[in-house]
């Protein structure tokens, strides 16, 4: 039986209006001190983003996406929590320098859920929606005036945020496309918290680092999933290092403590902290030096990982936290301050993760893999602010992302933009639109507004047992492929995520295979040729593919073998040519691949390594313009050329599948570019210093040991010693001689749960 509180959220409009204003109007009356902040009357006015055309938008004004409500009754220990005084409004004069223009005369605009929490409604009238897919008629333009009641029933006592996400849709009139997707939040507690504006931020960063004063996870503590996050403490100092676990709307944060000996790892089971009080929520957690008082300060020793366990299909994926920097502010230049600074937000702040452009080079079918509802496919988005204080805090903000998606084919999938906030989980569907199922295709995102300085943006999806993910990697902007970009040397410390020419691991052994898929971004069609080099990386096994603009191609390592390929594990390159197999620049190959490993069921993958053609001129590098002839010799790839690498945690091999399962893989890529042909490497030597202790902290290992080609070990092989027992960490320097180009993947299964990525490089 419905209780009065939802019996009298569902009567009918114009008595719980009529109350709601009353009670809301002694609210605002009576209001002490402490709660008189509520926001009072409020429009949002709805427009289009062009003059009698365009898509329908909203202007949400300086109130933002926050919308307070009050408490309206309780009974039976619930409470109706309710607003009137947030109105839509169509105005009749257009804002062309901010791109708004009224709406035209009779055009009839609705107001779609696409999202909504079940504490959450929605009324106007005798309208009610409180599900997605259902929408209420707001009138129509320009005479648009309407005053919904935003509610919120929720147990005695709770304090919290709510989402909802609305769309405006057309229904009569002049034929506007609907809106993008605006993501509301209402809350029943205190105002919002606000982040003192201090001094531009040091250094915004369009990737993380591998090691820092914080690291950031993504973490999921559904039913049906649980996640480990892993924490490094590589410096030379026992550390208290604070967690902090955000949910979805980054509001009440659950914080713990826990010491981590010098060189040592901690590894953190989310279905024990749920235990413990966590909720059943996806999110963010945060990890961070503490000192005796409790304050963050500075460590730069602090690196981590994470693995995402999905119970529903038995899969896994992870990756590399994300790690920030403490620069202090004050001088000409930001600098690295003393270890033990305060970060204080004010003088020392951290490094903001600031992407502009994200790439997601190829997913696989939506329609193949596992149903969205298990997680079959999930992009997953995070977009925060640091508060600023003594102790480390984080707050919700808004991304506008404009969505490019095509097919495999090439063809536009038609899409919306997309303002999301907190942590969202999506599937591809929700996020694109039902049209993405059919075939493999490609999605780039780019930055259109945001009020969040801090963006992550995660993929992964599952087949059975299979999965993949990983965070998607920043692209160069199309725009900017005239070429002249001067460098300092032609060696990078980590590959681009889109460029000239594609690199990728791949595994032809008995027992395993590959896919490696392959996406044209620009906009003309492509031959590329693909060469398959084996371990030894003597003569490659080369085929060619002809790629449509803005299309993919997935190539089928088995396939190769079929036709030729020596069985083994490999390196292979893709580059665009010419009509006479001549390579070129293109500046629009990105990728990405999976590697099975069909003894475990399990598989891993990470993105392409991209590189870009340049030309030396003098004592500096310059990227050439596209169509530019790659000859080997004036013209030459870039080389990727890291110093240090480092896997920062490891789990106990002992609890490992075994060894000759491919239960753990460290696998090392080295090579050179060869004047003989633009288009050729050659195996080369790389020479590693090795550096490793157990999460004790205790050293395990240290020495030098040399690869070539392509080598895939393990664990204890690389080291010399049995690591067996424990978990840890490893560090890999490169010493003379060394390689132009050189990669370290790592891969761990644990029966069908696998993850692996390529070792982030240190700064």
């Amino acid at each position: 039986m419905k209780s009065y509180v939802q019996q009298r959220r569902i009567a009918s409009g114009a008595a719980l209006a009529a109350l709601a204003l009353v009670v809301l109007g002694l609210a605002l009356d009576l209001a002490s001190p402490a709660t008189a902040w509520s926001q009072g009357h409020r429009e949002v006015d709805l427009f289009s983003t062009a003059d009698s055309g365009g898509e329908l938008t909203m202007d949400l004004g300086a109130g933002g996406p926050t919308i307070q409500v009050s408490e309206t009754l309780c009974d039976s220990g619930e409470c109706l929590y309710s607003a009137v005084n947030i109105g839509l409004v169509s105005p009749d004069t257009d804002l062309p320098e901010s791109s708004l223009f009224a709406l035209d005369v009779g055009t009839r605009v609705s107001l779609e859920v696409v999202a909504i929490d079940a504490a959450v409604s929605v009324k106007v009238g005798n309208q009610t929606v409180d599900a997605p897919g259902e929408s209420i008629d707001l009138g129509i333009a320009q005479g648009i005036h309407v005053h919904p009641e935003w509610q919120v029933v929720a147990p005695e006592g709770q304090v919290g945020q709510f989402p909802l996400s609305v769309k405006l849709h057309q229904t009569a009139g002049t034929p506007y496309a609907d809106s993008q997707v605006f993501d509301l939040i209402l809350t029943n507690g205190g105002p919002p918290p606000v982040q003192t504006v201090g001094p531009i931020p040091a250094v915004a960063r369009e990737r993380p680092l591998a090691r820092g004063d914080q690291v950031v996870f993504y973490y999921d503590a559904r039913d049906g999933f649980t996640s480990f996050l892993n924490v490094a403490n590589e410096g030379a100092t026992d550390l208290f290092v604070q967690l902090v676990f955000y949910g979805p709307l980054l509001d009440q944060p659950f914080e713990m403590v826990q010491s981590i000996p010098a060189r040592g790892t901690r590894t953190f089971d989310v279905a024990e902290i749920r235990g413990s009080g966590l909720p059943a929520q996806a999110g963010v957690a945060f990890a961070t030096a503490i000192d005796d008082g409790g304050q963050s300060v500075t460590s730069g020793a602090l690196a981590g990982n994470f693995t995402v366990a999905n119970l529903a299909t038995q899969s896994a994926w992870g990756g590399p936290g994300a790690a920030r920097m403490g620069r202090q502010l004050g001088g000409p230049t930001p600098v690295l301050p003393p270890t033990g600074t305060v970060i204080d937000g004010t003088s020392v702040v951290l490094d903001q993760l600031s992407p502009e452009r994200l790439d997601l080079s190829v997913y696989y079918d939506p329609n193949s893999l596992q149903p969205a509802d298990q997680g079959g496919n999930q992009v997953i988005f995070v977009a925060f602010d640091d508060l600023v204080g003594p102790d480390y805090g984080a707050v919700a903000r808004t991304a506008t992302w404009t969505l490019e998606a095509t097919r495999n084919t090439g063809a536009p999938i038609s899409t919306a933009s997309r303002s999301l906030s907190g942590v969202q989980v999506l599937d591809l569907a929700t996020l694109v639109g039902s049209g993405v199922g059919g075939s493999a295709g490609r999605l780039g995102l780019t930055l259109e507004t945001a009020s969040a300085p801090n963006r992550l943006v995660f993929f992964q999806e599952s087949l059975g047992t299979f999965a993949t993910g990983y965070l998607l990697p920043t692209v160069p902007p199309l725009g900017e492929a005239s070429g002249g970009v001067t460098r300092p040397t032609r060696g990078l410390n980590e590959p681009a995520g889109r460029g000239d020419q594609l690199v990728y691991y791949y595994d032809a052994r008995d027992g395993f295979t590959t896919f490696l898929n392959v996406a044209n971004e620009g906009e003309t069609a492509l031959d590329v040729k693909l060469q398959f080099y084996d371990a030894a990386i003597g003569t490659p096994f080369e085929t060619t593919e002809s790629i449509p603009a803005k299309g993919t191609r997935t190539i089928d390592i088995q396939e190769q073998t079929d036709a030729g390929l020596a069985k083994g594990p490999g390196v292979a390159i893709a580059t665009a040519v010419d009509g006479a197999g001549a390579p070129f620049a293109s500046r629009a190959l990105a990728g990405n691949f999976t590697v099975a490993n069909l003894a475990t069921q399990s598989a891993w993958g990470s993105p392409a390594a991209a590189r870009i053609a340049v030309q030396q001129t003098d004592s500096t590098w310059t990227t050439v313009a596209p169509g530019t002839t790659i000859d080997g010799t004036t013209v030459v790839f870039d080389q990727i050329t890291p110093e240090n690498l480092d896997l920062s945690v490891y789990y106990n091999p002992a609890t490992l599948q075994p060894v000759e399962d491919g239960g753990n893989q460290l696998i090392f890529v080295s090579f050179d570019d060869t004047a003989k042909s633009a288009l050729g490497i050659a195996s080369a030597e790389a020479a590693w210093g090795l550096s490793g202790s157990r999460n004790d902290g205790q050293i395990t290992t240290a020495g030098t040991f040399t690869t070539s080609g392509v080598q895939v070990s393990d664990l204890s092989s690389v080291a010399g010693v049995d690591l067996g027992g424990s978990a840890g960490r490893l560090r890999f320097s490169i010493r003379p001689p060394s390689a132009s180009n050189r990669f370290i993947y790592f891969a761990e299964s644990l029966g069908t749960f696998a993850t692996g990525y390529a070792l982030p490089a240190e700064p």
